[in-house]
């Protein structure tokens, strides 16, 4: 018979010698959860990683044992009313997804993700054995674009303990490779969202906080690059739930500059009344890009000019368009240009 979390977890539940070493272990006030809060057996997600503990540890044993005991311990206790929990959901269905395909890639890599990064930030940030170890959440860029950067920090501000500012360093050192907005030392958080209790940018005396969390990587495996592609797979009510989870986490947080908002007027302004806005992102069409798809391909520029006609087509008549196009591609943009020369009646801006 082959070992099972689930059975695993009803038995330790059923024996009073097996839970009262758990429960000396877990602090009883931090689970106290609200009458609404239900189990949601979310120890059954160590079954999709088992395969990969020894090798992440390793081949060390007892780091993997003790790894597995925390997990698990952890992941038992996280009820329908914690913070964490429409995050883990959305991950369990990326788990499913990824062990059920028929892409070795795809399992390898959200089982490899989810053990991990996924996991121990959850035990660092969540846990209720350890969320009081840090006071403090720095957020440090990676180096990638804008958007992978924003992820990060809606992961921060939706995992972190409630009430700990979420500092952020979005300050070039001059060695990146894709975080290349403004010179050497400019603050790109500042110049983008306003200071909030919540959120701010991090000085150089954040840096030497004692009880800071260091929070350097996405969380969320749906974030992560070719495992994006699973976020609109996710079931529509999970889905919801997980979105209205960030959102929350966002409110009075995250605020946009005065300067973005002057600046967003003025292009607002420039809309004709009424007008639906389309927007279209294309990359370059490179392997490296390919390879962070789930489909593992890059679609051609004409794809993108299907889809963005489409999308136009369903606009009800009378009503304006504006069709905005943001690439490093020439021929995307060339594609578009043509496709506007020849009869797409849009009124269409470029950015480079």
């Amino acid at each position: 018979m082959s070992f099972s979390w689930a059975e695993a977890a009803k038995a330790w539940k059923a024996n009073s010698v097996d839970w009262q070493p758990a429960q000396k272990i877990l602090d009883p006030e931090c689970f106290t959860t609200l009458p609404e809060a239900r189990e949601l057996g979310l120890q059954e997600l160590l079954e999709y990683v088992a395969p990969y503990f020894e090798a992440s540890f390793e081949s060390n044993q007892a780091a993997a044992e003790q790894a597995e005991e925390l997990y698990f311990t952890y992941l038992f206790n996280v009820s329908s009313a914690d913070r964490e929990a429409v995050f883990l959901k959305a991950c369990k269905f990326a788990l499913e997804t990824g062990s059920a395909s028929e892409q070795p890639l795809l399992a390898d890599t959200v089982c490899k993700a989810f053990l991990s990064v996924t996991l121990p930030r959850l035990l660092d940030l969540c846990d209720a054995r350890f969320e009081n170890d840090y006071d403090a959440v720095l957020v440090t860029y990676h180096d990638n674009g804008l958007f992978a950067n924003v992820l990060q920090l809606l992961d921060a501000l939706l995992l972190s303990k409630p009430g700990v500012p979420i500092l952020v360093d979005w300050q070039r050192r001059g060695v990146e490779g894709h975080f290349q907005y403004g010179p050497v030392g400019f603050d790109l958080f500042q110049h983008l969202f306003a200071r909030t209790t919540r959120c701010r940018s991090a000085t150089r005396h954040d840096s030497h906080r004692s009880r800071v969390n260091d929070f350097r990587k996405r969380v969320n495996i749906l974030f992560m690059n070719m495992l994006r592609g699973l976020i609109w797979k996710v079931p529509d009510k999970d889905f919801q739930a997980l979105r209205e989870g960030y959102h929350r986490a966002m409110q009075g947080a995250l605020v946009p500059s005065p300067l973005m908002c002057r600046k967003l007027k003025e292009v607002r302004d420039t809309w004709p009344e009424g007008a639906r806005v389309v927007g279209v992102h294309k990359r370059l069409g490179t392997n490296e890009v390919a390879a962070c798809q789930l489909a593992q391909r890059n679609p051609p520029p004409e794809e993108y000019l299907a889809v963005a006609k489409a999308l136009l087509q369903r606009t009800p008549p009378g009503v304006p368009q504006v069709l905005y196009l943001a690439t490093d591609e020439v021929q995307t943009a060339e594609a578009f240009r043509k496709a506007n020369s020849e009869g797409l009646d849009r009124s269409m801006e470029y950015r480079a």
